[in-house]
């Protein structure tokens, strides 16, 4: 069986089409979002920025578009975008918050 490369698995992470699970409460506090997860009783704080990736986490979207969209909307180049935005998926996706 052929192992992946690296640009295979790059190009494979912006394809995905990331979607926050559904049974997670959210709430607004003073421009931050609160997430609570019923089952753990676990609660993240998710910065003004981190809830706008948040909110477009709806499995309709690729990594690679959602990192256009947030370079455009906060006017930085494309690459820091989908590098910071890989991190904060990485850190979602750790933490059990978005869907399998």
């Amino acid at each position: 069986m052929r192992r992946a490369t690296s640009l295979e698995k790059a190009e494979d992470a912006l394809s995905r089409r990331p979607k926050v699970r559904g049974d997670l409460r959210t709430e607004l506090l003073e421009g931050d979002m609160v997430l609570y997860v019923p089952q753990t009783g676990r609660a993240y704080l998710l910065n003004s920025t981190a809830a706008s990736c948040w909110n477009r986490c709806n499995g309709s979207i690729t990594v690679e578009a959602l990192g256009r969209e947030l370079a455009q909307q906060y006017g930085i180049d494309e690459r820091t975008s989908l590098d910071d935005l890989s991190s904060l998926l990485a850190q979602f996706s750790r933490a059990g918050l978005l869907e399998s």
